[in-house]
């Protein structure tokens, strides 16, 4: 994950950058087509990725057994990953900054 996120970041800072540095690391990239298909190759890593952490978050969480039968209970309960009310009321409750 961190070696296709540097990838993304140095390919991109190309276009980002129009300045030496971008210069050099266009140089350092093999040019312009090469960092974009780098950079295409980073960001196709990227969303397998994060689509294979859906797939098998979504699965372990439907499948595991909580002796609860509901399927809004697996995925807003206690254990869940998403987020619920209870999170952003601590949030509010441990940050000073949020009103």
């Amino acid at each position: 994950m961190m070696v296709t996120f540097i990838g993304l970041v140095l390919t991109g800072i190309i276009k980002i950058l129009p300045c030496p540095m971008g210069q050099r690391v266009n140089a350092f990239m093999g040019g312009a087509y090469l960092a974009g298909l780098i950079h295409r190759i980073c960001a196709a890593i990227t969303f397998a990725y994060f689509g294979v952490t859906l797939v098998t978050s979504s699965i372990s969480s439907f499948k595991a057994n909580t002796g609860n039968p509901n399927p809004l209970y697996r995925l807003f309960g206690p254990d869940s990953l998403c987020p619920r009310w209870k999170d952003i009321q601590d949030i509010v409750g441990t940050n000073p900054l949020v009103l």
